[in-house]
């Protein structure tokens, strides 16, 4: 839990610089199984947590990013100079397994088609283009953000790959547009969910 909510305050930290908001963009965290007034640390799993951290705080950028920019596409690029009072807050829902941990990430910014959410998890060389434009105002994917946040495809696969040798899986799912699937979230939003093994004689957190 410690790791999760360190995660959702740097992920906040770089979405509010990216696009100069005015207030970090809202997270939900729940803990499923816990009273609202449970104590404790929270669920444990066995990891590396600079590994562990590097992955969560990347599956919570890409879900604030989609949140931002989904929309000021719908209500215009200067809807949040006022506030992020209107946006869809992300939830992180973090729960305990029969093998360990699962924290599900889920936005509500559009949905990824499938073509494109098939590709996401794997590397895509067309993609390293990007970084010769990064440094400039809205040089990265999102062309909303005044500075680089996402957009070069490194990100998930990195987050995937230190996800297995950490043991775990991290998978991705989307609800994209009709028809509608039933178990992948609200309408248009997408589902990223990171599970590790329960503790060993590795770090936890």
């Amino acid at each position: 839990l410690g790791a999760v909510r360190a995660a959702v305050g740097e992920a906040q930290m770089l979405c509010e610089h990216a696009y100069d908001l005015p207030d970090p963009p809202p997270v939900e965290v729940v803990v499923e199984g816990a009273g609202p007034g449970a104590a404790g640390a929270g669920p444990v799993a066995a990891c590396a947590p600079m590994h562990a951290t590097y992955a969560l705080v990347e599956l919570l950028k890409n879900a604030l990013v989609a949140t931002v920019e989904r929309h000021r596409y719908e209500h215009g690029d200067d809807a949040l100079e006022d506030g992020v009072d209107d946006l869809a807050p992300v939830v992180v829902r973090l729960a305990e397994t029969d093998a360990g941990v699962r924290v599900a990430i889920v936005d509500e910014g559009g949905g990824i088609d499938a073509p494109t959410l098939a590709a996401c998890l794997g590397l895509r060389p067309s993609l390293s283009q990007r970084y010769d434009r990064l440094d400039e105002p809205g040089g990265s994917y999102n062309s909303g953000s005044q500075k680089p946040i996402s957009g070069v495809g490194i990100g998930l696969p990195m987050s995937r790959l230190f996800a297995a040798h950490l043991g775990g899986t991290l998978t991705l799912a989307s609800n994209h547009g009709p028809p509608f699937g039933e178990g992948v979230g609200p309408r248009f939003s997408t589902t990223a969910t990171f599970e590790l093994p329960a503790p060993t004689a590795l770090s936890t957190c």
